[in-house]
């Protein structure tokens, strides 16, 4: 080998070795500073039990903090700015009835209450039953015979006599419901000086939903009671007497109104209309009936009328009459 070569690879030898002993330097300097230092890992070091006495001395000197004040109670009974400044908030025992309404807002609970408030909305309370408003499109109407109702009357279901007139008698215009729940418009005479009074116990009789099958004058059925009966038709005025008597009829004066024949039937030897007999047993309500406590026997005996269904030998369900 000649000089030359050999101081050649002495020189990359020596290089090679530099590099290495470089490369090995960089990475123990590396590794170093990847450790964290020994006091950085322990955390909360335990004081020395020497110090400990002095630190419990400089807490309990220590002042307290003063970013919170401390407010200090009002004297004589007065109250704070900032307190005066927030709205008051008034906290009352909470009921039945509070739990109920919005927002906690309170009702008054009366102790007396009874079954009319029971039926009234809201808790509200009446000395009287609430009066049903009445249909505006309902009419309730009483006028002087009009001239095509007495020549339609004439001779039928009035005759010349010496005990009523014409004009002592109303053509009533009234509004009922029939067994379908339609309304209708049915007509009625009765005497001048009842016709007010009979509307308000018609208007009371619509208003509760009593159903009423027809209510035509007797004229439409040749004034014939029976004939009327049978088509179940309500009436009042009609110059008769009573059947088998040469008594005259309340009918005939005005005074006297019959409603539902059909479920309101005349019962003595005899059931009539014959349809009747299917309504003789009363404790077998059903509608268009007439029984004592409901709102057409009311209607009629608060205003001083006689039902005939309290009769003792005749018991006449479908007729009222009043004497005056």
């Amino acid at each position: 080998m000649s000089r030359k070569k050999a101081v050649l690879l002495s020189t990359t030898i020596a290089v090679f070795i530099l590099i290495v002993i470089i490369a090995a330097a960089f990475f123990f300097y590396n590794a170093q500073q990847s450790q964290p230092p020994a006091a950085a890992v322990q955390e909360n070091p335990v004081p020395p039990a020497e110090n400990i006495e002095n630190i419990e001395i400089e807490l309990a000197q220590a002042e307290p903090p003063t970013e919170v004040d401390q407010a200090e109670p009002p004297e004589n009974g007065e109250t704070s700015q900032a307190v005066q400044n927030e709205p008051a908030t008034e906290v009352d025992d909470n009921d039945d009835n509070d739990a109920r309404l919005p927002d906690g807002q309170e009702t008054e609970v009366d102790d007396e209450f009874d079954d009319n408030d029971a039926r009234l909305p809201n808790g509200q309370e009446t000395d009287e039953p609430e009066e049903i408003p009445e249909d505006e499109t309902a009419i309730f109407i009483a006028e002087p015979i009009p001239t095509n109702i007495v020549n339609l009357i004439y001779g039928s279901s009035f005759v010349s006599n010496d005990y009523i007139a014409l004009d002592e008698l109303s053509y009533l215009t009234i509004t009922h419901v029939d067994f379908d729940g339609e309304t209708q418009i049915g007509n009625m005479i009765v005497a001048a000086a009842l016709a007010e009074e009979v509307l308000d116990i018609f208007r009371e009789i619509y208003a509760s939903g009593f159903p009423i099958a027809q209510m035509l004058l007797i004229d439409h059925f040749n004034a014939d009671d029976l004939f009327s009966m049978q088509n179940n038709n309500s009436s009042a005025f009609n110059f008769r007497y009573i059947a088998e008597t040469t008594i005259l009829s309340n009918h005939a004066f005005g005074v006297a109104i019959d409603i539902n024949p059909v479920q309101n039937p005349s019962v003595a030897t005899v059931v009539w209309p014959p349809a009747g007999a299917a309504y003789v047993d009363r404790n077998n309500v059903r509608p268009g009936m007439i029984i004592p406590g409901d709102v057409v026997y009311t209607a009629f005996t608060s205003r001083g009328w006689t039902w005939g269904g309290s009769w003792q030998n005749v018991r006449d369900y479908q007729h009222f009459e009043k004497t005056y």
